[in-house]
């Protein structure tokens, strides 16, 4: 009976310790979604400080940027929509050998936010239901596979730089919790791949028919 009791606790510890990981791991990737969405609110709002010039340069940007995707060639859009989440994706990358990047990833997915949130606000305050319809059909599903993507990219670039820092500590030596070298950029890579599906269905949905839906 005792043995049966001392087994069930056991299995108690176990199962609780088992919550508390999941929940640890998922805390991290959802304060760095909450970061994201900050950003995408904080560039939602920007457009509504500019002042009129600022307001009338934005607009023409715009303009220039869905004229652009409507004439150019699908690999060129491929490319416009896959550069930045590239360049994002190597600062991560690098952000994960350094013990002190935890700030600089923050910044990373904010800046993200704030890059689609000041997008859809642009486009939505020049050209109303039609961008709504463009933003929906053609930006959606990349942000939605590229800002997973991302947020994924920022978690394990932030364990990886927790274990190195952990490593450096000699007090909490051989505590850290983040992945190999390996493993982290076999991590990296696989998310990459997924930046890239995003970038390339971007780059299907974004044709001149569709792009057509805001300019007409």
């Amino acid at each position: 009976m005792l043995d049966r009791n001392m087994i069930g606790k056991g299995k108690k510890r176990n199962l609780h310790g088992g919550i508390l990981l999941v929940v640890r791991m998922h805390m991290t990737l959802a304060a760095f979604a909450a970061v994201f969405l900050l950003g995408i609110f904080l560039g939602s709002t920007a457009s509504g400080f500019l002042d009129l010039s600022s307001y009338s340069g934005l607009s023409e940007i715009m303009a220039r940027f869905l004229m652009q995707r409507q004439l150019q060639p699908m690999a060129a859009t491929f490319v416009s929509a896959l550069l930045p989440n590239a360049v994002f994706w190597v600062i991560l990358l690098l952000c994960g050998f350094c013990a002190v990047s935890a700030p600089l990833i923050l910044l990373v997915i904010l800046l993200k936010g704030m890059g689609y949130g000041l997008l859809a606000s642009a486009l939505i305050g020049q050209y109303g239901a039609s961008a709504l319809r463009y933003l929906t059909i053609s930006i959606l599903p990349n942000l939605l596979v590229s800002g997973i993507a991302l947020l994924f990219c920022c978690q394990e670039s932030y364990r990886m730089s927790r274990s190195i820092w952990q490593m450096m500590q000699p007090q909490v030596r051989g505590s850290g919790e983040g992945s190999t070298a390996g493993e982290y950029g076999a991590k990296m890579i696989l998310y990459g791949i997924f930046l890239c599906l995003g970038a390339a269905l971007e780059a299907y949905l974004c044709s001149a028919s569709i792009a057509g839906l805001v300019i007409t």
